[in-house]
């Protein structure tokens, strides 16, 4: 691709990508509020691994965008200066480990997937709920729960007949 023509998908990618900070301070946000809007991407996030496991580059790729979504919301958290100790609480839940159950069956995440067949769907679409979006919506008290089944799919399942 010609650098004249990767320009406008620069321009582009930068504008969807660089939202400003919300005007409130640490202290007047609802670190509840964010913690759980963080819960429920970490909860699309962790039906993309589990669906998309069994193939390596997807796999890599939801890690890779995971990690991409958690340096950038971050960077937003500590310009709103929330103190160490939230910060901290951040880290632990999004890390990279979080994604993938290692001690769901198969025929656990079959039941994820199968669930959730209309939110991978929107994966490929990149219809995906961003991190960053989300936590920026809860710190201005503009979010919504995004639904999932992830939970309840995951229930110990009967055993096959």
């Amino acid at each position: 691709m010609s650098p004249r023509k990767a320009v406008p998908l620069a321009l582009i990618t930068t504008s969807v990508f660089s939202t400003p900070v919300p005007d409130a301070s640490a202290k007047d946000i609802d670190a509840d509020r964010i913690m759980q809007s963080v819960e429920r991407v970490l909860e699309e996030n962790r039906i993309y691994a589990t669906c998309l496991s069994m193939d390596k580059n997807s796999l890599d790729f939801v890690r890779s965008n995971w990690r991409r979504m958690v340096g950038e919301t971050r960077d937003l958290l500590r310009k709103a200066n929330f103190d160490t100790s939230f910060l901290t609480l951040f880290e632990l839940k999004v890390r990279a480990a979080n994604l993938l159950d290692q001690n769901l069956s198969l025929h656990q995440a079959m039941a994820i997937c199968h669930a959730n067949e209309a939110m991978i769907s929107r994966f490929y679409e990149f219809g995906f709920s961003n991190l960053r979006q989300e936590v920026e919506k809860a710190m201005t008290g503009d979010n919504v729960p995004i639904p999932s089944t992830y939970n309840e799919a995951r229930a110990p399942a009967a055993a096959y007949p």
